[in-house]
């Protein structure tokens, strides 16, 4: 069926990201109230960074608004968008002055958990120097007060807002609190079985390449809209097949040379973005400036 797209049924806000910041959560939380209209049968589109040549159309047809439902907003939870150079100004000219939201956390954690995520997929070894020359964006992404810039540029400073992902683990009533408010929709608290839900892990696969064929052809019925093959494998249990389970998880280690080396590849943004953010006290500061790496294991 043909469908044409107009503002009125296209997102007016975007949880840009970046990857691996609780995105998943945020989308699951957002889909449990009921009165946000996301995209039909998938998370991500892709939209403004892979899939832009789709035109406006194919992009509108996920947003379709269920009868008899009062959708206060239209969102798109997309954190692939973050790193990307392109999707800003895309953004800007097909939806306007959107409300804008990134997720941070510690920018080492966060490429670390990128790159596993990686991993998973099938996509690259257990090197990170060469995962990194290969996909650049596990450090980009994490790049905050770089990536933020190209983004202020287009919608304006203070256009972009932020929050923390860490508050999420310390405090999550907080955490959504913040989230409502910040994407301008009325506070609901999130379903209990969801505080308790490990979402989005990174296993090992026990087969690379099996899952690497997995994602591209996953990948490749995205293209046309067909989700409905991709969430039946999941609830047949095959995304644990292709991707690894947390019961058969491999675990792997980074060498304390590959984590120094991420610590000055980021540090100096790092301090840049911190020294951006307004309003934040002394003492949070030096607490979210740390280094010191930490296994994250609640799968964020």
């Amino acid at each position: 069926m043909f469908f044409s797209a107009n503002k009125d049924n296209l997102p007016n806000a975007l949880v840009i990201g970046p990857m691996r910041t609780a995105t998943t959560w945020v989308y699951e939380y957002l889909k449990s109230r009921g009165d946000i209209c996301l995209p039909s049968g998938v998370k991500e589109t892709f939209f403004f960074d892979k899939r832009f040549h789709k035109g406006i159309n194919w992009y509108g047809a996920h947003f379709k608004r269920s009868k008899g439902k009062k959708h206060l907003k239209i969102i798109e939870v997309a954190p692939s968008y973050f790193h990307s150079d392109e999707a800003p100004r895309r953004i800007f000219d097909t939806l306007g002055q959107v409300t804008l939201l990134v997720m941070v956390r510690n920018p080492v954690e966060r490429s670390i958990s990128h790159y596993r995520h990686l991993v998973s997929r099938g996509l690259v070894g257990t090197d990170m120097k060469k995962a990194v020359a290969k996909y650049p964006e596990i450090i980009e992404a994490s790049r905050y007060a770089h990536r933020l810039q190209k983004w202020e540029k287009v919608f304006g400073v203070g256009a972009v807002r932020v929050i923390r992902q860490e508050l999420l683990k310390e405090n999550p009533p907080e955490f959504v609190k913040q989230l409502c408010e910040l994407l301008g929709i009325p506070f609901l608290p999130p379903p209990e079985a969801l505080l308790y839900t490990k979402i989005n892990k990174a296993p090992v696969p026990s087969f690379p390449l099996l899952a690497r064929l997995g994602w591209r052809f996953a990948n490749f019925l995205r293209d046309y809209r067909v989700y409905a093959p991709i969430e039946l494998a999941k609830s047949l249990g095959l995304k644990k097949l292709f991707f690894g389970s947390d019961r058969r998880e491999k675990k792997f280690s980074l060498t304390q040379e590959d984590i120094i080396w991420l610590e000055d590849l980021l540090k100096e943004d790092w301090i840049v973005f911190q020294r951006s953010l307004q309003g934040e006290s002394e003492r949070e500061l030096s607490r979210n400036s740390q280094w010191l790496y930490y296994e994250n294991s609640n799968g964020l």
